[in-house]
C-alpha cells in the first residue's frame, strides 16, 4: 500500500531560495528533455486537439508565463474525458546525511480547470510505476499564479532516491512544473511572499553582459545567487541595469526585493 508522508509541507509565492548545500537542481532549461529523467504515459488516452503539443505524458517547453524561462508541462485534457495518469521520474538523488529538503515551483495554466498532482518519492532506485511506495504531498488544484512548495526529506536521509511528479488530473488542462531543488544542512526557514509578483520582466534572458529589470514597483534590493547557495552579487534598488559579464557561465537565482514583496527569477549567463 502506498504510504502517505506529507513531511513538513510549505507553501509560497514565487521561488524562494533555501539556504543550504545544492544536492540537486533542474530547472529543463532550454526546451529539451533532461537525458536522465524518464517519462510514463500511464492512462494511454488521446488529447484534445487543441493541446496535441503536449502528446507525449510530459513535454519541456518555453514557459507561456515567463519570458527565457523554460518548464516541464503535462495536460489532462483528453478527448474523450477521463483522467490523467502521467508520470515524471527524476534521475537518482543521493540525499545527504541530515537536513534534506525538496523545492518546486508549479502553477496550472488555466483557473478554470486547475489541475492536481502527487509527489511520490522510490527508494528502490527503480523507475517504474509500482516502485514508487512513498508519497510526499497530494497538491489539489495547483493555482494559476504559480507556488513554490517545499518539503522534508529526512525520512530519506542518507538514502538514494528518485522524485516522480504525476499528473492525476480529472479533465483538467496544462500543469507546469519547474525549478526542482533538493538541499541538505537546510534549516526549513521559508519566508512567506504575502503576494505574487507577476509584473517583473527581466531580459535579456540569457546574457552574456548585462540584464535589466523592468517592474511597476520600486525596486530595493537584487540579490545573485549560484546554484550552491552562496550570494554572488548584491545591488541596491537604485540600478535597474546590471552587470554580470565578469561572471562565469552558468544558472543563477536572482532573488528580487521591492516595495510590494519578493519574487524569484532564474538568469542564464553565457
Amino acid at each position: 500500500m502506498t504510504r502517505f508522508l506529507f513531511l513538513f509541507l510549505f507553501v509560497c509565492s514565487n521561488f524562494i531560495f533555501a539556504q543550504g548545500d545544492t544536492i540537486f537542481f533542474e530547472g529543463f532549461d532550454g526546451g529539451v528533455r533532461p537525458n536522465d529523467w524518464e517519462i510514463i504515459n500511464n492512462d494511454g488516452y488521446t488529447v484534445h486537439p487543441s493541446v496535441i503539443d503536449f502528446e507525449d505524458a510530459w513535454v519541456f517547453i518555453a514557459d507561456p508565463f515567463e519570458a527565457g524561462n523554460f518548464v516541464a508541462g503535462s495536460t489532462s485534457f483528453f478527448q474523450p474525458v477521463d483522467r490523467a495518469d502521467r508520470w515524471l521520474v527524476s534521475p537518482e538523488i543521493q540525499l545527504g546525511t541530515t537536513g534534506n529538503v525538496l523545492q518546486w515551483f508549479a502553477r496550472s495554466h488555466d483557473p478554470s480547470f486547475p489541475d492536481s498532482y502527487r509527489v511520490m518519492v522510490a527508494t528502490n532506485a527503480g523507475t517504474e510505476v509500482q516502485d514508487f511506495q512513498d508519497t510526499l504531498a497530494v497538491i489539489s488544484n495547483e493555482l494559476p499564479e504559480g507556488l513554490t512548495r517545499k518539503l522534508t526529506l529526512n525520512q530519506f536521509n542518507a538514502q538514494s532516491v528518485r522524485i516522480a511528479f504525476v499528473n492525476q488530473t480529472f479533465n483538467g488542462f496544462k500543469l507546469y512544473v519547474d525549478s526542482i531543488l533538493i538541499m541538505e544542512n537546510d534549516p526549513l526557514s521559508v519566508s512567506e511572499i504575502k503576494q505574487p509578483l507577476a509584473n517583473i520582466r527581466v531580459y535579456p534572458n540569457p546574457t552574456s553582459h548585462s540584464f535589466k529589470i523592468d517592474t511597476d514597483s520600486a525596486l530595493q534590493k537584487v540579490t545573485l545567487i549560484n546554484l550552491s547557495g552562496a550570494i554572488v552579487e548584491e545591488w541596491s534598488g537604485l540600478q535597474t541595469i546590471f552587470d554580470i559579464q565578469h561572471l562565469q557561465e552558468g544558472m543563477y537565482l536572482l532573488d528580487i526585493q521591492t516595495d510590494k514583496g519578493r519574487t524569484q527569477r532564474k538568469i542564464l549567463k553565457q
